[in-house]
């Protein structure tokens, strides 16, 4: 199955997790951080649909869905 970019969302306490934890649970999971700004609420990850259900599925503190993005309308008049 190909990757997809997911929206990695964590539903627990934001103080109860590290950078370090979290790191080890997607390597072990065969997922890929792409973007941890927003950690520890939200991570842009890469990885398939298959890992991801396994990831979550034992436990409730993760919920994900896929990266969807948007085109911005033009603001220039038409003549």
């Amino acid at each position: 199955m190909a990757n997809r970019r997911w929206i990695l969302r964590f539903l627990g306490n934001a103080t109860s997790i590290s950078k370090a934890k979290v790191n080890a649970l997607l390597k072990g999971n065969s997922i890929h951080v792409i973007d941890m700004s927003l950690f520890p609420k939200l991570l842009l990850v890469e990885g398939s649909k298959e890992k991801m259900n396994a990831l979550t599925s034992h436990s409730n503190a993760w919920a994900y869905s896929p990266e969807k993005s948007y085109k911005v309308p033009t603001t220039r008049k038409k003549l």
